[in-house]
């Protein structure tokens, strides 16, 4: 049985700080890394574009609701020649590129649905109209 860390990946990311956000955690993480590979020519970079604040909604802790605020930066890419002049970092083990919940959080979301016979993404009607499941932990 694979132990389980407060932060999705520890390999990844390092809490930076804990806060209460009214109706439950706000964990501040940031990066491990001083560098991040170029997606599209894969030339590691350090130097750092800007940054930015990620809201990310992760898995329940001891059933208190968790949100993720996830610091990450743009880098300049190193090559002269890349078309990808300036990226974003990825952190594939911690959030899928545009998600907005966790890894971790998607995998629970799935296989619920999974067992629930039910696909894990919105359903959207015949109208049009979208219509999710809303799932409550209870620890």
């Amino acid at each position: 049985m694979r132990s389980q860390t407060l932060v999705p990946d520890a390999g990844e990311v390092t809490l930076y700080e804990m806060k209460e956000g009214g109706s439950g955690l706000v964990m501040v993480l940031r990066p491990v890394s001083e560098e991040s590979r170029c997606p599209a020519c894969n030339q590691a970079s350090g130097r750092v574009h800007s940054r930015y604040k990620r809201q990310i909604a992760d898995l329940p802790w001891e059933g208190i609701p968790v949100r993720i605020e996830l610091r990450v930066r743009r880098f300049f890419c190193a090559t002269n020649d890349c078309a990808q002049r300036i990226f974003t970092e990825r952190l594939p083990n911690t959030v899928e590129r545009h998600g907005r919940r966790t890894c971790r959080l998607s995998r629970v979301l799935d296989r619920i649905a999974s067992e629930m016979k039910l696909p894990s993404k919105p359903l959207f009607s015949t109208t049009g109209a979208m219509v999710s499941l809303k799932v409550t932990f209870i620890v």
